[in-house]
């Protein structure tokens, strides 16, 4: 039993730290970029926070899209069926393209309404130019993680790995050359910094898809023939699978977006406390992308022993990654207690009531980590068993029914400001947390087939 467990925690693990450096890389472009922009002030970082709210809130059903790739490729990888992984390859891409066009063009037109949410005029004005921007980094994103998924599903999580951080060095310094305008360059502060992220991710898409195109590893899939085929039923299933992940990104991103929105009714502390959210929240990301990429390879691990039949590997697979999950995030909330401090010296905000306030925050984090951990392995082991319409309910539910209105009860009602929004979030993580584990436990308990039937698979 106890070669077991360590072969099953070995395997997570091999499998989830390229992945964990990989989504640390992005997480992290997004940290630094608050912290070249701390510099501007925390204006900008409230507006950008802003900015970035509402573009994820737009992207983020692709990005759930996008992960469906993963483990449907780990299944069809585990009968070595080349053409079927190929065909959610491609047709992967498509659905990328079309909603990445659709996106852009929704951001691009859709900014100047930002006045009409009733948030302050520096800050939506200094959104609106961020967003235009940056919608055109949407496409090239979402084809990224499509490439990634094809990786990813293959068990080779190390190119997207080696390309995040390279990304991750240009983002850094195309920050530098546009926010303050060095090097002959013009100052364009937060314009600049939207240019920098768009830039980066067209070159991260450039570098992975010569990987892919070029390395003898993946020519037996014969990639890109066939590219411009008709639309088929693999399509239809990836939307199938993706469209209800999307949306349960959707709610939980909908939930912190709503929360980013009612902090800019507090009032004239109303951008400073939206950027001591922005600030904490880039730290909780850091700690929480960890659990995400754990959550990534127990969905792949999952995936592969569905598709060998294996109600023991399943159930290994998704226990050990929640298991992985919740002792990280137990270290991660010591360390945001202890060092939380230090690490908010590092956004350079000098402004007292910012600093303070994020502080208090990172304690309340600390504590919804261990519920967030939990909820995002759950989400990822039901998704590798194909499992997506009942933790989407869940997810609702957690969100939208719970998290958003206590957070408006506690922090307006009751007046405990900011610090009463992140206690909202600690009750949804746990509810949803609670329930798609236990959806886990109850589907894998008698046999493959069964798991089939109640997915409806």
């Amino acid at each position: 039993m106890i070669r077991d467990l360590k072969k099953n925690i070995s395997a997570t693990v091999i499998l989830a730290l390229p992945v964990i450096i990989g989504q640390l890389g992005q997480v992290l472009m997004g940290s630094i970029d608050v912290m070249m922009l701390g510099k501007i002030g925390y204006e900008a970082v409230s507006a950008t926070g802003l900015a970035n709210s509402i573009l994820f809130l737009i992207i983020v059903i692709g990005f759930g899209i996008m992960a469906a790739l993963s483990p449907l490729i780990a299944e069809a990888n585990a009968t070595d069926n080349k053409q079927k992984i190929v065909e959610y390859l491609h047709q992967g891409l498509w659905i990328g393209i079309i909603f990445g066009i659709l996106i852009n063009l929704l951001l691009y037109l859709g900014a100047p309404y930002l006045f009409l949410l009733d948030q302050p005029e520096k800050d939506t004005k200094l959104a609106i130019e961020f967003l235009r921007v940056i919608s055109f980094s949407t496409v090239p994103m979402l084809l990224f993680l499509g490439i990634k998924g094809f990786t990813d599903g293959l068990s080779d999580t190390r190119p997207a790995m080696v390309i995040t951080l390279l990304g991750l060095v240009l983002n850094i310094f195309f920050n530098y050359l546009f926010i303050e305008g060095n090097l002959g360059f013009p100052r364009m502060e937060v314009k600049g910094s939207a240019l920098a992220t768009t830039l980066t991710r067209i070159i991260m898409l450039g570098m992975m898809l010569i990987w892919v195109l070029s390395h003898k590893k993946y020519a037996g899939f014969r990639i890109g023939k066939h590219f411009f085929s008709y639309i088929h039923d693999t399509f239809f299933k990836i939307l199938r699978i993706g469209i209800p992940s999307g949306l349960q990104y959707f709610f939980e991103v909908g939930s912190f977006v709503g929360v980013t929105i009612m902090l800019g009714w507090m009032g004239d502390e109303a951008s400073q406390s939206r950027a001591a959210h922005q600030v904490a929240i880039a730290l909780v990301s850091i700690t929480y992308m960890i659990a995400l990429g754990i959550s990534t390879a127990s969905s792949i691990r999952v995936g592969d022993a569905l598709g060998r039949n294996d109600l023991r590997g399943i159930r290994d697979a998704g226990f050990t990654g929640l298991g992985i999950a919740l002792i990280w995030m137990g270290f991660s909330a010591l360390i945001l207690i202890i060092f939380r401090h230090f690490l908010l010296n590092l956004y350079q905000i000098q402004d007292v009531f910012v600093q303070e306030t994020a502080a208090k925050l990172l304690i309340i984090g600390a504590f919804f980590q261990l519920f967030d951990g939990g909820q995002v392995i759950g989400l990822g082991i039901l998704r590798g068993i194909q499992d997506v319409k009942y933790p989407t309910i869940v997810t609702f539910i957690a969100y939208w029914i719970i998290t958003i209105p206590l957070s408006y009860l506690l922090g307006f009602t009751f007046k405990l400001g900011v610090e009463g929004t992140w206690y909202a979030f600690v009750a949804g993580l746990g509810f949803a947390a609670l329930f798609n584990n236990f959806r886990f436990h109850i589907l894998t308990r008698d046999s493959v087939e069964k798991i089939h039937t109640l997915t409806g698979e």
